[in-house]
């Protein structure tokens, strides 16, 4: 689903309050258009009001959690530093510029020649926390209960070839 086919989407929760308990986070995909900011930036721009409508509500959004393609570069073997700044920028509004991103990457992030490219964002970025290709993460969800998530590169399932394994990073050839 390209980014500018889930504007409406939003707009229509964006006055939704938060669950008054449990885990409330958002999911987000295919988002970072670095060729054309247009839709990315109307779409991040409505979550961030979404934020603020459950924050006005009581309740409290946690965390980000991607689905990959978090990134096309204009060159995608070697995407630049304005590439990843362009990306960063959408987090970068009043609701949301503090929640954490857990990130994993999809088959338009396995193009870079660093396979290791996005997990180096933490060392930049502090709220991005993607600690390897492969993690897990366990959530509270308050009264004793825990949510446990496996983060699974897709690159491997989604792009693999047979030089996957010679350190393509599975960038398609």
């Amino acid at each position: 689903m390209r980014a500018s086919n889930i504007i409406l989407s939003l707009a229509a929760i964006a006055a939704v309050p938060a669950m008054a308990t449990g885990l409330d986070f958002l999911m987000v995909g295919d988002f970072g258009w670095t060729l054309d900011m247009t839709n990315p930036q109307k779409n991040f721009d409505v979550i961030d009001s979404y934020v603020a409508n459950v924050t006005n509500a009581g309740g409290k959004i946690q965390f980000f959690m991607t689905m990959g393609d978090n990134i096309y570069a204009h060159n995608e073997t070697h995407p630049s530093d304005e590439d990843v700044e362009s990306m960063f920028s959408l987090f970068n509004r009043t609701h949301i510029k503090d929640l954490y991103i857990y990130a994993i990457r999809g088959n338009h992030d396995c193009v870079t020649a660093d396979q290791y490219f996005e997990v180096n964002f933490t060392k930049k970025y502090p709220t991005w926390r993607m600690p390897d290709l492969y993690y897990s993460r366990e959530f509270d969800i308050g009264h004793g209960k825990k949510l446990g998530a496996l983060f699974v590169d897709t690159c491997l399932a989604l792009c693999a070839n047979y030089s996957y394994a010679g350190g393509s990073g599975g960038q398609l050839l």
